[in-house]
């Protein structure tokens, strides 16, 4: 004859089981999103830091062309001057 007690042993088994089982597969997940998340934290640096590379040397040379520019005119500007 089983008892009560062993059905209820075998039943919180079973449930301890069963969420022990949820606990790691949420462990898992978390592990992998944290892993996916930070991977794509570091590509949106690089990306961002390579966009920042190019708008920045884009900038550097348009000033350098607009002091060209200035200096030209300058030099005109005084030619015509004397």
């Amino acid at each position: 004859m089983i008892l009560p007690t062993e059905i209820f042993d075998f039943l919180t088994f079973g449930l301890f089981f069963k969420w022990e089982t949820k606990v790691e597969k949420s462990k898992e997940d978390f592990e992998q999103i944290s892993k996916t998340i930070k991977e794509e934290v570091k590509r949106f640096d690089l990306v961002r830091a390579n966009e920042f590379r190019i708008e920045l040397t884009s900038y550097i040379e348009k000033l350098y062309h607009n002091q060209e520019n200035v200096s030209w005119g300058f030099l005109i500007f005084n030619e015509f001057k004397c």
